[in-house]
């Protein structure tokens, strides 16, 4: 190498080494020195392969290794390696080396350092890579938002999701867990890959520490290894193989909805891009699981007015509420499930209610009839009128007891208790109870109550319907006892209205000889006598003007025969068919005229015998006197007393027929004493002939035929004179 040439090289600002066909550095500038770190004198006889890297990583990058064999003219870029052992990018470019006479000895090799062009190029590589998956990444978050936006039900499209956001990042397991309203718990909406024991679709779990501070925080997280996180079922997932995990709470309305959780199998799987990457794929699902959840919110509550009109329409459908209660039940399970359902009615006078329907779970001491006595929690319900959710524990305790003993013995642990009120009035309790622990939320006590409200009513109209009933059964029982009264009367009974019968009793038919088979349509003053008719109707009309009328009067009838009868009549103003009427009640009054009539007659006679009792009496001792004296007289006269001695005889004679007719007179009038002796009945009667022809009318002729012979009897001929 000549001097000039030495010189030159070491001017310039290049690295040049010299190396002989067996890669021996012969010669190094200072530039070379200062780029490899070496000094001249040690550059002198070192390989030249010792500055050029050939691990397969540089070349892995794209950077090459000097050929070999050498080739005469060659440039290339490849990886340095300085003294320090310090890697670099160099750019080399080989050429031939000749003597003076023109035979090759060697290669010259300029060393240039492009580490900054590397990287500059590398920058703009990454850049452009960069934006290319940028704009891939944003159409794949706007492709994932378009796909959880499609559908109302964002859960018809997990899949859909779960398989887009693969795309983006990987994952061995997907999980989307729904933050519930109280913000203490989750329910794992979806699951995707890894299966993990009792993180299954469905389940709910109280929510660990990590994801409250998920919560409160509202940052993603990201974890390297499932050890280092208390998120979730560690144990679990750490026993199924995963490690790295992302979390992402998924916010919408200023509100935790949901976490998005992602895991791997490998440790440090995840990168802060990987995360950013999480977040945006989060904020496209936020709103989609929010909107679902107003979704099923909404269709949620249109089931349950749909339920709740139907339940309306089956407590209304029958007047005895004990008819559809099994139905109800039915309905009531799909809108809250429950293992038991009861109904118990409380009377107003009483401190404990009736079983009065139950469902599910059998119960001997609370089956419908038994009687419930009342618990703090009833006594509750009853005060507040308003409902009442408990949660007894596992196993009730004496410091911990259950809200209800007998049914907690049962199995039953979480109850829903609501009042049925009507009328402002708490007319009984509606309950359902599940054997699971905090099985039931507001939500369903709310509905529960609402329940309670659809039967309420049908439960307080079932009731007086059951009065209605009864009072109808009375009712019925009280005019089929007037009736069988009525139609089995000794009196007649008859209804007017417009002087019309609308309604009359077989005893007024059978006293007119009406057909009891034929229906009676007629004027009821048809039958009374004309002479009486309008008294009777003048009675009538003021008794329905409210003017003073009798309350019974006498009226003359004439039967189908023709005949004339006498009845006693009671009119009433009464409601027929909703309209005023006038009800008689009327009773035949003929023979007890007749007998009256007789009674009178005979009261008539008794004054008669008694009168002439008295003037027989003073006529007897008339009589006496005038017997005494002519006897007296007829002594005084000689045998023969001549004229004065007949006459004397016709006085006592005459005498003697005035005291046969006093003591007639007497036995009329029951004074005489009875006396019997034989006598001829012919010639009694003969001597009655005179006393009879002045006691008949003078149009009445009296004819006596005696027996033809002597009727001997033994009477007192006063009594046979009676007869």
């Amino acid at each position: 190498m000549t001097l000039q040439l030495s010189r030159v090289w070491e001017s310039i600002d290049s690295a040049v080494t010299i190396v002989t066909p067996d890669g021996r550095i012969t010669y190094a500038n200072p530039a070379c020195a200062t780029l490899y770190g070496y000094t001249i004198d040690e550059f002198r006889g070192l390989a030249v392969d010792e500055l050029i890297s050939t691990e397969d990583e540089d070349e892995a990058d794209g950077v090459g290794a000097l050929p070999n064999p050498p080739t005469p003219n060659w440039e290339g870029e490849v990886v340095g390696v300085r003294q320090d052992g310090r890697r670099f990018y160099v750019h080399l470019t080989r050429g031939p080396v000749h003597d003076d006479e023109g035979h090759p000895v060697g290669h010259a090799i300029v060393h240039r350092d492009i580490t900054d062009e590397m990287q500059t190029r590398d920058l703009l590589v990454i850049s452009a890579e960069t934006q290319i998956k940028g704009a891939n990444e944003s159409a794949a978050i706007v492709k994932l938002g378009w796909i959880a936006n499609s559908s109302l039900n964002v859960s018809e499209v997990y899949d859909q999701i779960a398989s887009e956001l693969g795309r983006l990042i990987d994952y061995d397991r997907l999980a989307i867990l729904g933050v519930n309203d109280d913000q203490t718990s989750g329910t794992v909406l979806y699951v995707s890959g890894v299966e993990v024991p009792d993180s299954v679709v469905g389940v709910t779990n109280s929510l660990s520490e990590e994801a409250h501070s998920l919560i409160r925080s509202r940052s993603a997280s990201m974890h390297g290894d499932a050890s280092e996180s208390e998120f979730g079922s560690e144990d679990a997932a750490h026993a199924a193989g995963l490690h790295s995990m992302i979390a992402v709470p998924l916010i919408a309305n200023n509100s935790v909805v949901a976490i998005l959780v992602l895991r791997s199998k490998r440790k440090d799987a995840y990168t802060n891009q990987d995360l950013g990457m999480a977040r945006r794929a989060g904020m496209q699902l936020a709103g989609a699981i929010a909107n679902s959840q107003l979704y099923d919110i909404a269709r949620h509550e249109a089931e349950q007015r749909r339920g709740l009109a139907e339940l309306g329409r089956i407590v209304s459908s029958s007047p005895r509420i004990e008819d559809v209660y099994d139905q109800f039940a039915e309905k009531v399970a799909a809108l809250i499930p429950y293992d038991r359902l009861t109904i118990s009615l409380i009377g107003a006078q009483l401190g404990f209610g009736v079983c009065a329907y139950a469902s599910g779970t059998d119960i001997p001491e609370m089956r419908p009839g038994a009687v419930n006595l009342p618990t703090p929690v009833t006594d509750r319900v009853i005060d507040q009128r308003a409902g009442v959710m408990t949660h007894d524990v596992d196993e009730p305790t004496a410091d911990r007891p259950s809200s209800f003993p007998i049914a907690s013995v049962a199995g039953l642990r979480s109850f829903l208790t609501a009042p049925l009120i009507s009328l402002n009035e708490v007319v009984g309790i509606f309950q359902i109870s599940s054997m699971s622990l905090e099985v039931y939320t507001e939500n369903d006590l709310t509905l529960a109550e609402r329940i309670a409200g659809q039967i309420s009513g049908p439960i307080a109209n079932s009731k007086l319907y059951a009065e209605h009933l009864a009072m109808e059964g009375a009712l019925r029982d009280s005019e089929d006892r007037y009736r069988m009264l009525v139609e089995n009367a000794n009196d007649a009974i008859v209804v007017i209205r417009d002087d019309v019968i609308v309604y009359s009793n077989e005893a007024w038919q059978r006293m007119l000889g009406h057909d009891l088979e034929a229906p009676t349509v007629s004027s009821f003053f048809d039958d009374v006598v004309r002479e009486d008719r309008d008294r009777v109707h003048e009675y009538h009309r003021d008794l329905l003007r409210g003017i003073g009328a009798p309350d019974e009067y006498e009226m003359r009838v004439l039967t189908r025969t023709g005949s004339e009868m006498i009845l006693e009549a009671k009119p009433r103003v009464v409601k027929f068919e909703d309209r005023n009427s006038v009800m008689v009640v009327m009773r035949d009054a003929t023979e007890r005229k007749r007998l009256q009539e007789q009674l009178f007659q005979v009261q008539k006679m008794d004054a008669v015998g008694q009168l002439a009792g008295g003037v027989a009496h003073d006529f007897n001792n008339l009589l006496s006197v005038i017997l005494g004296f002519s006897e007296l007289a007829h002594m005084n006269l000689p045998e023969d007393g001549g004229r004065l001695g007949e006459q004397l005889d016709e006085i006592q004679e005459a005498a003697q027929r005035g005291a046969r007719l006093t003591r007639q007179l007497l036995t009329f009038s029951r004074s005489q004493v009875i006396e019997p002796q034989v006598l001829d009945v012919n010639r009694l009667v003969e001597d009655l002939d005179n006393m009879l022809g002045r006691l008949v009318k003078e149009d009445i002729e009296m004819v006596i035929e005696p027996y033809f012979e002597p009727c001997m009897v033994n009477a007192d001929p006063g009594q046979l004179e009676q007869v």
